[in-house]
């Protein structure tokens, strides 16, 4: 006898719909036990790839330890206060972002990307503090020394004043860091940058002699004069041939010889 085709499908869905109930069984059954699993460890893993060295899984665990109520370990995994977790690591100075996450065997994972400054600041009151890629300011680390830049000179900013660079010193000194930043050769020639009182701005690369640049503007046009001047003009000539180079002039460059080749 010939079964219809409608009670085929009707049976077919039946079917379907009875092992759609019991896959979701099991699967809330293994969420539940999942959930009810004790923690194993706490896995900490530090984004190293910058060479930043400011925190390590030792610091992590102790900040950890230090502001939770409870241990960590032997606590259902549904117990773990996660979105705490992350909180807690990103009040380190040090911390850029902060992902706290569960596995399927017990394990509590927490990865930690470390700020990346782009320069150390010295204010007035020689006071040191880093300035990252976001704008952020942090403090110096005890015992680690990022090699960046160095801003000195007219700059009464503080650490404490908001986590955000706020003078237009600063706010000009980023512009222009973050911009040589973006050129392999004036990222690294780039030594130390100085702001005058006036507001202009010099920098002391690593070869050759001090670099006035003027304000924070144009900076592309003045860089590119620079650049083509490092090229072509210095190729003929020694590069300590000069003590100052002044790209605030239009269409050209003024240099201050040194004593010793006057």
């Amino acid at each position: 006898m010939r079964v219809p085709v409608k009670m085929i499908r009707l049976l077919r869905g039946v079917a379907l719909a009875a092992l759609t109930v019991c896959l979701l069984a099991l699967t809330g059954r293994q969420v539940k036990k999942q959930d009810d699993m004790p923690c194993n460890a706490v896995l900490v893993g530090i984004d190293t790839d910058n060479g930043m060295a400011f925190i390590d899984s030792a610091d992590v665990l102790k900040l950890l330890e230090n502001t939770l109520a409870d241990s960590l370990l032997n606590r259902p995994l549904h117990s773990i206060p996660v979105a705490e977790m992350e909180a807690v690591v990103l009040s380190s100075p040090y911390a850029d972002q902060a992902d706290v996450y569960l596995d399927a065997v017990g394990n509590i994972h927490v990865d930690v990307v470390q700020k990346q400054p782009i320069a150390r600041i010295i204010n007035k009151n020689g006071v040191h503090y880093y300035m990252d890629e976001k704008a952020n300011k942090f403090p110096v680390h005890p015992t680690f020394t990022c090699r960046v830049p160095v801003v000195t000179g007219n700059i009464s900013e503080s650490l404490s004043e908001g986590d955000t660079i706020q003078s237009a010193e600063l706010k000009n000194a980023y512009e222009i860091i973050m911009y040589m930043n973006t050129s392999d050769l004036w990222k690294a020639q780039l030594e130390q940058l100085q702001v005058r009182g006036d507001g202009v701005f010099e920098f002391v690369p690593k070869i050759g002699g001090t670099v006035v640049l003027g304000k924070a503007e144009d900076l592309e046009s003045k860089l590119d004069k620079l650049e083509l001047f490092y090229r072509e003009g210095l190729n003929y000539t020694d590069w300590d041939r000069y003590s100052r180079i002044d790209l605030t002039y239009r269409d050209q460059i003024v240099c201050t010889k040194k004593q010793a080749w006057e």
